[in-house]
C-alpha cells in the first residue's frame, strides 16, 4: 500500500515538483500554463479530491482527451496514492460503464472533449463529475495534501484493453513500471529535454500516447503542445506556430506527414518516432528523402509501457524496431 514519507519519493506525481515555475509546461489551445502554475493547479485540486473521498488505491477514471484537464485531473489522482484510468473521451456511456466495472471503478471525471452529456452519464453506475466543477472548486486559501510516496510495485494506472475476446480487460501498471520507462528514455543518446517542444497528438487514452510522450515530456521538462483530436493541417500548423522539436505518432500519421509537403517544419524535427504498428519502410523512406529526417521505431505492448526495443538514441536501421532496451529480460 501507498503510504506518506518524506524520504525516497517514489510517486509519478512527482514528475512536474522540480522543474522552473516560469517554465512552460502545457499549451492548450489558447491557454498556456508553466510549471508552476501545473503544480498549483495540480495540488487545489487534490485537496478537492481528498475533500470528496478519494484516497489510497481509490480507481479514478479520466474521459478526458488530449487537453491540459487530463494531466492535472491525472497528477492529482496520482498525488493521493490513488490509480488513474484514462478513458476514451469519444466513448458512449455504456461502454464507459463497460470499462468503469472492468476496473471497479469508485468515480469518472470527465474532460471538455468527452461526448456523453449529463444524462448518459447517468447510466455509467458510478459518480460522475466534470473536470471543469472540480476545478472551479479549487480554495487557493485551502491546505494541499503533501503527496503520498509510493511502493515501487504500487499501482498507477488501469489501462484498458480489448484483450483477444473484445471485452474490456484492465492491464495493470505501477509507478515503477512507468517511471522505468523514462529512465530509459532519459539515458538514450539524445534524450528530450527542458529545451524540447513536443507534440501531444497521440491520444492519452493509449499507453504511447501517455507515458512516451506525456508523462515523459513532463518528467524531462519539456513544454507539451496538446492536439486534442489528431488533424493533419492542424498538426503542421502547431509545428510552425510553436516550433515543434520532438514528434511522434503511429504509421498513418506519419504517412499523412510524409505526404503534406512542409519541408519548413517537417525538415527541422530533432527527433521523429514512430510506434503502435509497424511502420511501412515507403513511409520511412519517402519521409527521409524529402525531409532528410529518418523516423526511428520501436516494439512495446501496453503492460511493459510500452517499452521493450528502442530505436531512438542509436543509429537507424529502416524497417528496424532498434535494440532491446537495458533492464528488459
Amino acid at each position: 500500500m501507498c503510504r506518506v514519507s518524506y524520504s525516497a519519493p517514489v510517486n509519478l506525481a512527482r514528475i512536474i515538483e522540480d522543474h522552473p515555475s516560469d517554465a512552460v509546461a502545457v499549451i492548450d489551445g489558447e491557454d498556456t500554463l508553466t510549471y508552476g502554475a501545473l503544480r498549483d493547479a495540480v495540488g487545489g485540486l487534490r485537496a478537492v479530491l481528498a475533500a470528496d473521498g478519494v484516497a489510497t488505491g481509490t480507481p479514478v477514471g479520466v474521459a478526458a482527451g488530449n487537453e491540459a484537464q487530463f494531466a492535472i485531473v491525472s497528477l492529482a489522482v496520482l498525488g493521493l496514492g490513488a490509480i488513474v484510468m484514462p478513458l476514451n473521451p469519444t466513448s458512449r456511456a455504456h461502454e464507459l460503464a463497460q470499462k468503469a466495472s472492468a476496473g471497479h471503478i469508485a468515480l469518472v471525471v470527465l474532460g471538455e472533449e468527452t461526448r456523453v452529456d449529463e444524462e448518459a452519464a447517468g447510466t455509467i453506475g458510478v459518480p460522475v463529475v466534470s473536470g471543469a466543477d472540480l476545478l472551479a472548486r479549487v480554495d487557493p486559501a485551502q491546505e494541499v495534501p503533501e503527496i503520498v510516496d509510493c511502493a515501487d510495485d504500487d499501482s498507477a494506472f488501469y489501462m484498458a484493453t480489448s484483450g483477444v475476446t473484445g471485452s474490456p480487460k484492465v492491464a495493470v501498471l505501477s509507478h515503477h513500471n512507468l517511471g522505468w520507462v523514462h529512465e530509459a528514455l532519459l539515458q538514450e543518446a539524445d534524450p528530450i529535454g527542458p529545451d524540447d517542444v513536443l507534440l501531444a497528438a497521440l491520444p492519452f487514452a493509449h499507453i504511447f500516447g501517455l507515458n512516451v510522450v506525456l508523462l515523459a515530456g513532463l518528467r524531462a521538462g519539456s513544454t507539451l503542445v496538446m492536439q486534442r483530436r489528431f488533424d493533419a493541417d492542424e498538426s503542421l500548423e502547431l509545428m510552425r506556430r510553436y516550433g515543434i522539436t520532438t514528434l511522434s505518432g503511429a504509421p498513418p500519421m506519419w504517412r499523412r506527414w510524409a505526404r503534406s509537403g512542409a519541408d519548413d517544419v517537417l525538415s527541422q524535427l530533432d527527433r521523429a518516432v514512430s510506434g503502435a504498428a509497424a511502420l511501412p519502410l515507403s513511409v520511412y523512406e519517402e519521409f527521409r528523402d524529402r525531409y532528410g529526417v529518418e523516423i526511428t521505431q520501436g516494439y512495446g505492448l501496453t503492460e511493459t509501457a510500452p517499452l521493450v526495443t528502442m530505436g531512438r538514441g542509436h543509429d537507424v536501421r529502416p524497417a528496424s524496431v532498434g535494440k532491446v532496451v537495458d533492464g528488459v529480460q
